[in-house]
């Protein structure tokens, strides 16, 4: 968008509270210098595992979904990018990949899984379960508001999990400018 004059580079010095960023969320290679957008939203995929009924540590990677001992347990976001992301990383490629070979070997792998899982919609923030009762397993976006007690996160995965930033831009329309500067303040 920006080389295509979609985006107006943002005069920092006007952002009284540019200074309280996280330097971490700053300067990431689609914006090296933050000159057109300003990050205002984070998260991580995780997956959050019921302690009462599985030990934490035992849910190490995204192949472990994949257990026959998860058959019916498993409750997944209603969420390609984030399902997709799970099968891309067990088998070791990239989230981003553009391989239409490694996509499809995903896609396979999330045909196995599905039949075994429930899903989850999430609608106003709350979740919505799926066919069955409360699951004991499950992917879920960090934040989520759940059962206090019920859950714990699991232990670090091998693979990581998918990271989202989102940053406000300001477009070039003389009109929108003191609005969108506002919102990005």
């Amino acid at each position: 968008m920006r080389k295509e004059g979609m985006l107006q580079k943002i005069d920092k010095s006007k952002l009284t509270n540019f200074s309280n960023l996280d330097p971490q969320m700053l300067n990431k290679p689609f914006d090296p210098n933050n000159d057109y957008s300003i990050p205002y939203i984070w998260g991580a995929t995780a997956i959050g595992v019921n302690s009462e009924a599985i030990d934490p540590k035992t849910i190490t990677s995204w192949a472990d979904l994949w257990k026959p001992e998860y058959k019916s347990s498993l409750l997944l976001t209603d969420d390609a990018r984030e399902v997709f992301q799970m099968a891309l990383r067990k088998l070791g490629y990239s989230g981003n990949t553009t391989d239409p070979k490694e996509i499809e070997a995903a896609y396979n792998e999330l045909k196995k899984l599905m039949p075994t899982s429930q899903r989850l919609t999430l609608i106003t923030g709350e979740p919505v379960y799926g066919r069955r009762s409360e699951p004991r397993d499950g992917m879920e976006r960090l934040g989520l508001r759940r059962p206090p007690g019920r859950y714990s996160a699991g232990s670090d995965l091998a693979e990581r999990g998918r990271h989202l930033l989102d940053g406000q831009p300001v477009d070039p329309g003389e009109r929108q400018k003191r609005r969108r500067r506002a919102e990005a303040d």
